[in-house]
């Protein structure tokens, strides 16, 4: 046994004083709490670290997790009236519909309305 004083000292993967440790830069997410809410924390087999991965339906690198959304270029189900067009907004492909056809119907629709809108007499 040495003689002298005590020092405490961070545990692996942590950082600081030996009195107050945080998480270092090489700490893993099972340590870093810092995955995705759609990602999970697991171990690497091959390095020994663990890693965030995203859940079955969501990419990205674990710390950020985008829904898989298959859009209209790959399954081409856009109906008779209307276009598969990339939606800058939603980051994907969506079918729209023809505008000549979205105001022709409207306008019927009117027409409809106003032709069979009951009549009321004013006495």
């Amino acid at each position: 046994m040495e003689d002298g004083p005590l020092r405490c000292e961070c545990d692996r993967f942590y950082v600081g004083d030996g009195y107050r440790c945080a998480p270092g830069p090489d700490a893993g997410c099972d340590i870093k709490r810092d995955c995705d809410p759609d990602a999970e924390c697991v171990l690497d087999p091959d390095s020994f670290t663990f890693n965030c991965r995203c859940a079955d339906g969501f990419s990205g690198d674990g710390y950020r997790c985008r829904r898989d959304v298959i859009g209209c270029n790959i399954i081409d189900d856009c109906g008779e009236h209307a276009q598969c067009h990339f939606d800058v907004v939603e980051g994907g492909y969506r079918c729209r519909c023809d505008e000549a056809k979205v105001s022709g119907y409207l306008s019927a629709r009117v027409l409809l309305l106003n032709l069979f809108r009951p009549k009321i007499a004013w006495w």
